[in-house]
């Protein structure tokens, strides 16, 4: 009876032990995916200015100057040789549109007519995946682009005409220290390959030779990579970065009192309605797990019932036993008295 019992009490604790387990992989998963989405919805995935800035985008190394002064090489006392700054352009513009497709399309051939090309663009435009009202399921795109820089200013002018603008911002990265640094590498390797080449003509015995042709490739791979790194500079300068962001909405964020209102009023019922479809989609991958805790409850039902009635009956059966004790020690204190 006493194993029978224990195996019983090893069962229930086991029960108990695999609902605490899937409850909390539960948790888990909910904490997860709230703080996912929680994390999107706060990104929104847009490229800032100085993520542009500071990512190499072009396979270009160098670092950010805020100062925009001419560099100067001396060669002597009266001679002074000025080199002009080399300037990367950067810029960013979110748009706001109730015409979707008519802004992309019109926006894309405003870029070709600029001499701008698109380097990427990511977000949801196909047109089966249109705007329905407060579905929270707006088009959105972030295009990225390469314009010539002497047409930057007016190409981010231009950019008003196809929506309305949320936010317009610009930066210049001087990189003339870091380009200028890379000339003067290319300078003195090309001395130094020169020089190699002389002495390559006058070795005399095949272990000079061979030396000397060793340090000679080194130096041109050293080249090639130099002149790859100023080529990567040059279409920095000669074509600026845009990071273009073009949402679909029902009202203008910003505009009229009526407008911003409708505005906010949609974007709640947006939020609201994105909330419930994370909370239907979360109870439908965590399906498997309730259905084994509906099986687990199905098994240990019972005995966890039995085992809850049973150390009732125990404790109502130790109460007893106490209580009958202490009538035995009022009798006999009783009958010491006496």
């Amino acid at each position: 009876m006493g194993k029978k019992n224990e195996k019983k009490n090893w069962l229930t604790y086991l029960g108990y032990i695999c609902i605490i387990v899937i409850i909390s992989l539960i948790v888990c998963i909910v904490l997860n995916e709230f703080n996912n989405t929680s994390k999107t919805i706060q990104t929104g995935g847009l490229m800032t200015i100085s993520d542009m800035a500071t990512t190499n985008i072009s396979g270009s190394n160098y670092s950010s100057r805020t100062d925009t002064s001419n560099d100067y090489e001396t060669k002597d006392a009266t001679s002074i040789e000025i080199k002009q700054d080399k300037l990367v352009y950067f810029g960013n513009v979110e748009i706001e549109t109730k015409n979707y497709d008519e802004a992309m399309e019109k926006l894309k051939s405003y870029i070709a007519d600029c001499g701008g090309v698109i380097v990427s663009q990511e977000g949801t435009s196909d047109k089966n995946t249109g705007l329905t009202a407060g579905s929270g399921r707006e088009r959105k795109d972030v295009i990225q682009v390469r314009i010539p820089a002497e047409k930057f200013d007016e190409f981010m002018d231009g950019t008003g005409n196809y929506g309305q603008i949320i936010s317009k911002a610009s930066q210049a990265q001087n990189i003339s220290e870091s380009y200028h640094d890379i000339e003067g590498e290319i300078e003195t390797l090309e001395k130094e390959k020169k020089k190699l080449n002389s002495l390559l003509e006058s070795c005399n015995n095949m272990e000079d030779f061979i030396s000397v042709d060793t340090r000679l490739s080194e130096v041109q791979s050293e080249l090639n990579e130099k002149k790859n790194i100023l080529k990567g500079y040059d279409q920095d300068v000669a074509y600026s970065y845009v990071s273009i962001t073009v949402e679909e909405v029902i009202h203008y964020s910003k505009g009229n009192v009526s407008e911003i209102f409708k505005y906010r009023f949609y974007q709640s019922w947006n939020i609201f309605i994105s909330f419930m479809m994370f909370i239907i989609e979360t109870m439908l991958s965590l399906t498997p797990f309730l259905l084994i805790l509906v099986i687990l409850y199905i098994i240990f039902h019972k005995k966890i019932k039995e085992f809850v009635c049973k150390k009732k009956h125990d404790k109502n059966i130790e109460i007893q036993e106490y209580k009958k004790l202490e009538e035995k020690i009022d009798v006999l204190l009783s009958e010491i008295k006496k």
